[in-house]
């Protein structure tokens, strides 16, 4: 049984952080000629056993957060937010907001210096959430700026201070379901027949997502600025589901409206989708 967003992705996620050479965090003319040349090696700069890193936001050289899900020793159905912080020359502990206190931060993301977002909204041992929100660092703390209902966020697109999707597709434990930050105001988009998960942005008005129907039959959709549109060609270019072979996605990259990623699970599939 497949579960988006839940802890058993988070090691191998935390992995692919740890390999951030910290010449190249430190921001010198050096260190980017270094992280350029062909012989550059990758350093643990980063690690901790006590949590799970998730989710990576990197507004700048000087200033990077590793977020995620913190463990709680014989509970493994527990978690709580976890967060490091670098800031050019060292690696600090973060703190977060009560109202968030007993779930991890599922993913992050930022524009620039002054636009940095997290996601909380994680689960352990395949649980549900106990909790869900957006958080905005804002004077250097964190601030929990929109409370969710309960629930998995399984990815985000930070694309301003204005814009922001949050999508939550957990598949077996509650997800938080897709909302969107336009202006000042956060909508819970509740009239689609399916479900997203992941998604890729072209543009504000340009996003394509992966999801799934009630049918757990594999979903791709595209917003175009007004509403999201199934695309339904997609059908034909899938692997027919049978009792031994479980069709799905786990991850889309939109490099343009007619050239879009998928990665299939089981994961020995990759389908370039040409739209």
């Amino acid at each position: 049984m497949r579960i988006r967003g839940t802890g058993v992705r988070l090691p191998v996620l935390a992995a692919g952080l740890v390999g951030l050479a910290p010449a190249a965090l430190a921001g010198s003319g050096a260190a980017a000629t270094a992280v350029a040349s062909s012989a550059a090696t990758w350093h643990v700069v980063a690690s901790t056993k006590t949590a799970f890193l998730s989710a990576l936001a990197a507004p700048s050289r000087s200033s990077v957060w590793a977020l995620g899900t913190g463990i709680v020793t014989g509970r493994p159905e527990e978690g709580f937010p976890f967060g490091l912080h670098w800031n050019g020359r060292s690696w600090t502990k973060a703190s977060f907001p009560r109202g968030i206190s007993k779930t991890g931060i599922g993913c992050a993301g930022a524009t620039g210096p002054n636009d940095i977002w997290a996601f909380a909204g994680t689960s352990s041992a395949g649980s549900s959430a106990a909790a869900a929100g957006a958080l905005r660092l804002v004077n250097g703390q964190w601030k929990l700026v929109k409370a969710f209902p309960a629930g998995i966020v399984t990815s985000c697109l930070v694309m301003s201070p204005t814009q922001v999707w949050v999508f939550g597709d957990a598949h077996v434990a509650p997800g938080v379901g897709l909302w969107h930050l336009h202006g000042t105001t956060w909508t819970s988009i509740t009239s689609l027949p399916y479900a997203l998960a992941n998604a890729s942005a072209i543009g504000t008005d340009d996003i394509w997502a992966e999801g799934e129907d009630s049918f757990a039959f594999p979903v791709v959709a595209r917003w175009n600025g007004r509403s999201w549109i199934r695309n339904t060609a997609l059908t034909r270019a899938l692997p027919k589901p049978s009792s031994s072979l479980e069709v799905g996605f786990d991850g889309i990259t939109a490099i343009s409206d007619r050239n879009v990623w998928l990665r299939v699970v089981p994961p020995t599939h990759i389908r370039h989708v040409a739209v």
